[in-house]
């Protein structure tokens, strides 16, 4: 754990509320500029002359500061004791405190108003150093547009001194970017984003090719001066008397996931909540930027590539006049010439993605396919910022169940798990089919990238009436492949999605230049790897433990063949968004599981598109710090963050998140996870394990530990109420123009009690509902049962009202006009509150309004 929050936490500091400065962009010309994207937050983290850290200044701190100078194992606020001479507690600083107290002198003259009042290197005054980069580097280039800068930016916030930048040392000392070239010796130990930073001479030297210059940035600014870049928009700064990096620190830092992105591809809306400034190095949507160090993963496309391509290879645009104009050309002209890439996929024939698939060994299908791709990249590479170092496109089957049962395609499948009653329909086992399909186009691209133009002859002449497709030009062979696409780049993987789970076949193995992204498993309730449902199946017929046992199989393939394993992580509920899915520790020990046992190098964790009313930003955050942990050191050796540093990583958030009463906020949320894991200790129940979006707030959790817990579980939030700040975090914010602004707004904006607030509607949503028959129903519910229900009730209603938050994906289900306390929260605010309709109505008190449950089964 950091160790300025080991600081504040172990020495229980008495805080203040958090300062909240809407910030302004620090440019390159060291102009201030104004920004509405960005708040900065300030925690006061001491009282000057405090000592002993009990909220006053008096004569208990002349004394332990006297005890501490005798014996330095004696602890005090040292903050608060380094009063005269900056980064050195000594007699003076007694001395200073026995002045106040006899009202000679004042500390509050020794105060500044900078988060930092100095900082140093190797003993030596930020003010004496300069920041130098390699000659030639521009204000966009990853060393000066984004790490100098970014560099320069915090430290001005933070003590006030602007450093210079320039190709030329301008000061006594230096903080030096090295643009190491990545043929190098230590280029090839750097690679892509390790970096190393080190104090010599008094010099900072970091040493990176690209990335590693921006995360060694981010780690000097939160190591030494206390930020915390929890997201996009909102940064935290503890406030610190001296922060001083010292003579002969070296750090070395190797990333072993080569592909990290917290982000939400869910309803087309690629909000990324956590980006760069948490170490991450890819997004969805969009290409590389110089500035970035470039992204890493799929391009353009990153699922469900086979509808695209079929419809981007039977377009009838001529390429040849794409992008080009007259002279004098209108605006309009010109848009229409570089639009020619959009009638083309409009123009051809359309799929529908989510009942089809196509035949995986038919020459006919995959040599469309393998022409969209090309179509594909040759806009991509003509028409966008594309970075050819952005190396992977997407060759994926489209987002269904759907897989050919041919004899051909049966041969190279995992043949018993087809249903061999039909010629073509719903079937498993496809893995291995979508692996062979992949294959052809990792060897084909290679062909490609190597110079050598695939022959291709059309199947059918033009307009040919034999054409299953429809009579057409599609096959004019004035549009043949003609186009070795990247010469300049000759490294191109095929990224690949198995939604199929079944295991590898032995004849088909991945080639080297393939890259499989392992889509989730069939639970979010127990960890992956720990075979927990004990042979339970979700909703959809899945088993959480056989599909771990693909996912194993699977990255064994991938490292004995050179491939690579990816993992698309899906801990999170689609549909409700007031009570999400309870699994935040499953964070740490799935992905521990995926890089130890799995040989994953890649994690996408797809969280919550509302961005969450209860934690998804927390896990958010936790999944991408839990990423970046994960290393190896300068002798190979593999390791990540413990389980006690990922507990105390989510302390620290919640206290800036949630403020002083973070500790009973923190106790809610492992009781708020035990009402889920409950659901193992139950007798006599049958149900399923829940996955993601196909499950409901009631499929989630067990109803016997609501009932035993909801009041203990309130009160730890009304704790935590009682210490939250009032006031807004910022003026101003991201705004995500997801179809739910103002609620996206106000949650962002929202302050401390606010945030608590919300996580209370879960609390009462689940709470209330399971308590519901025995406290309303219930012929023996006693007045003040009655009472706590009613009230509890309308506090919900009326705070869903008051910020209009939607209750569902696409407000499927919306408020309702009053209350009907006849009806569960659960009921009235997600319809249907559990997909299982095993003892629904014993277990959520039945009336007349709710629906009729039947007799068994899964409700359709």
């Amino acid at each position: 754990m950091k160790k300025i929050l080991t600081m504040v936490i172990c020495l229980s500091l008495v805080f203040g509320t958090l300062a909240t400065a809407v910030s302004a962009a620090f440019d390159n010309s060291g102009n201030w500029q104004p920004e509405n994207y960005w708040s900065h937050d300030i925690v006061d983290t001491y009282t000057l002359g405090d000592v002993n850290d009990d909220g006053a200044i008096n004569a208990k701190d002349a004394l332990a500061l006297r005890k501490h100078l005798a014996d330095e194992s004696y602890a005090v606020n040292e903050n608060g004791a380094d009063i005269v001479e900056l980064g050195n507690v000594n007699a003076k600083d007694l001395l200073m405190v026995r002045k106040h107290l006899a009202g000679i002198e004042e500390i509050s003259d020794y105060e500044s108003d900078q988060a930092v009042d100095s900082f140093t290197i190797a003993g030596n005054d930020i003010s004496t150093y300069s920041i130098l980069v390699p000659e030639g580097t521009t204000d966009t280039s990853t060393v000066y547009g984004n790490s100098a800068s970014l560099f320069r930016k915090y430290v001005l916030f933070a003590t006030g001194y602007s450093l210079v930048i320039d190709n030329v040392r301008l000061a006594e000392h230096a903080i030096v970017y090295h643009q190491v070239d990545e043929d190098s010796e230590m280029g090839r130990k750097l690679e892509i984003e390790n970096y190393i930073y080190e104090v010599v001479d008094g010099d900072l030297h970091i040493y990176s090719t690209r990335r590693g210059a921006i995360f060694a940035t981010y780690d000097i600014l939160e190591e030494y001066l206390g930020y915390r870049f929890y997201s996009n928009v909102n940064t935290h700064q503890y406030e610190t008397r001296n922060a001083d990096i010292p003579e002969g620190t070296y750090e070395f830092k190797h990333p072993v996931l080569d592909f990290r992105h917290v982000c939400q591809s869910f309803m087309n809306t690629n909000d990324g909540v956590h980006r760069y400034p948490r170490h991450l190095n890819s997004y969805a949507g969009g290409y590389g930027e110089a500035r970035w160090g470039t992204r890493t993963g799929p391009v353009f496309l990153t699922a469900h590539s086979y509808d695209y391509y079929w419809k981007m290879a039977s377009g009838y645009v001529n390429w040849d006049t794409a992008g080009q104009y007259d002279e004098g050309a209108t605006e309009e002209e010109i848009l229409a010439a570089n639009r020619l890439y959009g009638a083309k996929f409009e123009s051809g024939f359309q799929q529908d993605q989510f009942n089809w698939n196509p035949c995986f060994t038919a020459d006919e299908d995959y040599a469309i396919l393998f022409r969209g791709l090309l179509e594909t990249m040759r806009y991509v590479s003509t028409w966008t910022s594309y970075d050819p170092d952005t190396s992977y496109a997407s060759f994926s089957i489209c987002d269904s169940y759907y897989t050919c049962t041919c004899i051909s395609c049966r041969k190279i499948s995992s043949d018993e798990y087809f249903k061999k009653d039909k010629v073509y329909g719903l079937g498993a086992g496809g893995a291995g089919l979508c692996v062979y399909l992949a294959n052809r186009a990792c060897r084909d691209i290679t062909e490609y990238y190597e110079g050598r133009m695939a022959d291709y002859e059309a199947p059918y002449e033009p307009n040919d009436p034999s054409d299953p497709y429809g009579p057409s030009d599609y096959y004019d062979t004035a549009l043949d492949y003609g186009m070795p696409i990247f010469d300049a780049y000759p490294d191109m993987k095929i990224e690949t999605i198995l939604y199929d789970h079944s295991l590898p076949v032995p004849e088909v193995q991945p080639e080297d230049n393939l890259m499989i992204t392992f889509c989730g498993t069939a639970c979010n309730n127990h960890y992956v790897g720990s075979y927990g449902c004990n042979g339970k199946k979700n909703l959809l017929g899945a088993d959480g433990d056989a599909d771990v046992d693909a996912l194993k199989a699977w990255g064994k393939a991938c490292n004995d063949n050179g491939a690579e394993l990816w993992y698309w992580y899906y801990p999170v509920n689609y549909g409700s968004l007031i009570v999400d899915t309870p699994n935040i520790t499953n964070i740490y020990h799935d992905i521990k599981f995926l890089v130890e046992n799995c040989h994953v190098t890649g994690v996408f964790y797809e969280g919550a598109y509302h961005q969450g009313f209860q934690f998804e930003h927390l896990k958010a955050h936790l999944a991408a710090e839990v990423m970046y942990s994960v290393e190896y050191d300068e002798n190979g050796v593999l390791s990540l963050m413990t389980e006690e540093e990922f507990h105390e990583e989510m302390k620290e958030y919640l206290f800036l998140y949630y403020g002083e009463g973070y500790e009973y906020v923190y106790e809610y949320l492992l009781m708020y996870e035990a009402a889920s894991d409950a659901l193992d200790e139950e007798e006599g129940r049958t149900y399923t394990c829940y996955v993601n979006n196909h499950d409901r707030p009631g499929d989630n959790f067990s109803y016997y530990y609501w009932q035993e817990h909801y009041l203990e579980m309130r009160g730890l939030l009304e704790s935590a109420l009682e210490l939250a700040g009032t006031t807004p975090y910022a003026d101003a914010w991201y705004n995500t123009g997801m179809g739910q602004d103002h609620t996206t707004y106000v949650y962002n904006n929202a302050s401390q009690a606010e945030r608590i607030e919300f996580l209370m509607i879960a609390c009462d949503t689940m709470g209330l509902s399971a308590n519901c028959k025995d406290w309303w129903f219930s012929e023996s519910a006693t007045a003040e049962q009655k009472e706590i229900y009613k009230t509890n009730y309308t506090w919900l209603y009326n705070i869903l009202k008051e910020y209009d938050l939607p209750l569902f994906t696409n407000r499927l289900y919306t408020l309702p006009s009053e209350i009907d306390f006849d009806k569960t929260p659960l009921h009235a605010f997600n319809g249907i509150p559990s997909w299982n309709a095993v003892d629904n109505a014993e277990t959520w008190g039945a009336s007349a309004n709710m629906p009729s449950w039947g007799t068994g089964g899964i409700i359709i």
